[in-house]
C-alpha cells in the first residue's frame, strides 16, 4: 500500500499537470483567436482605407482634368478699372469715404490687365478687347465679401441684380450696369431682374454707402470674373473657381 501512494501522487499530479496545461492551451488559442480576428479586421480596414484613398484620388485627378479641360483653359482676361478723364485706370485697390450714400465706387470690367488704357468710347472698346478671345457664351459675375464688426462675413457671388432684397443691401447698396449691350429707348440706369437677358453683360458696378456701412470692416473685397457655366463655382459654397478674375480692395478713407 505504501508503494501505491507515491504512483497515486504521480499520477494525480500528472492529471492536474495535464488539466493546467490544457486550460492554459485553450486560453491561448482562444487569446490567439481573438488576436487574428483583430489584426484581420485591422488589415480589412486598412485595406479599405487604402481603396477609398485611391478612389478620392482617382476622382480628384477626373476633377482636376475636367477643370482644366473645361473650367482652367479660360484665357480672358479681366480687371475692374476707374474712369478718369479719358482713361481708365486699373483699380488695384482704392480709399474712399464710407458714409452712407456716399458712392464707394463706379467699376468698369475691361477684358484687359493694362495698368490703364485710354477710353474715348466704352462700348466701342469693350467690344474690341471682348472679340479678341474665345468669348462666346461667356459671362460677367462679381463676388462681394464684407467683413461686419459683429464677427460675421457676407460673401455672395453676384450674377444677377437678384441682391437687391438681400440682406447684403443694408451694409452696401449695390448697382450693376450694362454698358454695352443696345437697349432702345432707355435710360442708362442699373439692371433689374426683370431686364436680364441672355444677351446682358454686366460691365460694369457701383458700390453706395447705406445704413449699416458704419459696421463693415475693411477692406471690402471685389471681384469681377468671367463664366460661362455652373461648372466655373464650386458645388457646395457656390464661389467661382475659374482663373480669369481679378479683385479690388476698397479701404475706408481715413478723415
Amino acid at each position: 500500500m505504501k508503494k501505491k501512494l507515491p504512483l497515486i501522487i504521480i499520477i494525480i499530479l500528472f492529471i492536474a499537470i495535464s488539466c493546467v496545461l490544457g486550460y492554459y492551451t485553450y486560453t491561448y488559442r482562444k487569446l490567439y483567436q481573438s488576436y487574428k480576428v483583430q489584426e484581420d479586421a485591422k488589415i480589412q480596414a486598412d485595406q479599405q482605407l487604402e481603396q477609398e484613398k485611391l478612389e478620392k484620388e482617382a476622382t480628384e485627378n477626373e476633377k482636376q482634368k475636367y477643370l482644366e479641360e473645361n473650367v482652367y483653359d479660360n484665357n480672358i482676361p479681366i480687371a475692374l478699372y476707374l474712369l478718369k478723364g479719358n482713361t481708365l485706370v486699373r483699380a488695384d485697390e482704392t480709399y474712399c469715404n464710407w458714409t452712407r450714400d456716399s458712392i464707394l465706387g463706379l467699376f468698369y470690367s475691361l477684358p484687359s490687365t493694362d495698368e490703364s488704357v485710354p477710353c474715348s468710347n466704352y462700348e466701342s472698346l469693350w467690344e474690341n478687347l471682348w472679340a479678341k478671345y474665345q468669348t462666346e457664351g461667356y459671362k460677367v459675375g462679381y463676388n462681394l465679401k464684407l467683413h461686419l464688426d459683429t464677427g460675421e462675413e457676407i460673401n455672395r457671388t453676384l450674377l444677377d441684380p437678384i441682391y437687391v432684397n438681400d440682406d447684403i443691401f443694408s451694409h452696401i447698396q449695390l448697382y450693376l450696369y450694362d454698358d454695352v449691350t443696345y437697349m432702345p429707348g432707355r435710360p442708362y440706369y442699373h439692371m433689374t431682374p426683370e431686364e436680364m437677358t441672355d444677351e446682358t453683360m454686366l460691365t460694369s458696378i457701383k458700390l453706395v454707402g447705406y445704413k449699416e456701412t458704419k459696421g463693415v470692416n475693411g477692406p471690402i473685397e471685389v471681384t469681377v470674373f468671367t463664366y460661362n457655366g455652373p461648372e466655373d463655382f464650386d458645388e457646395e459654397t457656390g464661389e467661382y473657381i475659374g482663373k480669369s478674375k481679378f479683385t479690388i480692395k476698397l479701404y475706408r478713407e481715413q478723415v
